[in-house]
């Protein structure tokens, strides 16, 4: 049997991205969510999107906006916070590309941003990079995300990515969140 790290939680699942472009709405969307969410009492948003470039080039972040307060998606994180939500979102896979820098929302100063490692906790080398233009050392975790083992309708596969660290994380911090409810986020 397969089980999650947090399996008793309750769970709201929401689609922010569109597969067929890049755009800013997929930033609005994410804030969209957020507020509905928020709407309905949740505790932690669990991310596994992240925004630095677009499809039109205009409108693509810079590394110089790793702020943590420039994008749209990074205030809508910050502000989901600052209402008593914890966010975690993965940093990205942009390790070996040019970019290499984490994405947008990863550099919000108050989220919780994940790498992946391997097995062996050595950093995967496809994990975007931090530190923030401020200086800022992101991600703030590294979490298995190479060779994972995935559920999926057909079984079971080895996959690779932040966007399986950061559930695996997710899940650890829904737990300490029900062992200790009245625990500031701070």
């Amino acid at each position: 049997n397969y089980i999650g790290s947090a399996p008793f939680a309750n769970y709201t699942l929401i689609r922010t991205e569109n597969v067929n472009l890049e755009s800013l709405t997929e930033e609005v969307n994410w804030l969209l969510a957020a507020e509905f969410v928020d709407s309905l009492g949740v505790d932690l948003i669990s991310g596994s999107v992240g925004y630095h470039s677009f499809d039109e080039n205009i409108l693509n972040h810079s590394y110089y906006e790793t702020t943590g307060d420039s994008s749209i998606i990074s205030k809508a994180a910050n502000k989901a916070y600052q209402k008593g939500i914890m966010v975690v979102v993965s940093a990205g896979n942009e390790g070996n590309y040019a970019w290499r820098h984490i994405g947008f929302p990863a550099d919000a100063q108050n989220v919780l941003s994940i790498g992946a490692c391997d097995g062996e906790g050595n950093y995967a080398k496809f994990s975007s990079m931090g530190p923030t233009i401020d200086g800022r050392i992101k991600p703030n975790f590294l979490v298995a995300g190479y060779k994972v083992n995935v559920a999926s309708a057909n079984g079971f596969y080895a996959g690779n990515g932040t966007s399986y660290s950061t559930p695996i994380f997710s899940g650890a911090v829904a737990q300490l969140m029900y062992l200790h409810p009245n625990c500031p986020l701070d």
